[in-house]
């Protein structure tokens, strides 16, 4: 999903989270099938969310790490 949101306390020109991207493959991939987000514009803000559908619990002390 693309995001809507906007930063706080800077003018509305430079405020938009509005860059595009894709995902595609690396064009010098190792593995096989390989995928990622590849940023199509320069200077722009890019920003990207997803509902999740596990609720997540970190009783155990193990850190939420998202790469």
């Amino acid at each position: 999903m693309k995001s809507n949101a906007k930063k706080d306390g800077v003018e509305d020109s430079i405020a938009k989270y509005d860059g595009q991207w894709s995902v595609e493959s690396c064009t010098d991939s190792v593995l096989e099938g390989d995928k990622g987000l590849v940023l199509k514009s320069k200077a722009k803000h890019h920003a990207i969310s997803a509902k999740l559908l596990n609720t997540f619990k970190f009783s155990d002390g193990k850190p939420l790490v998202l790469q």
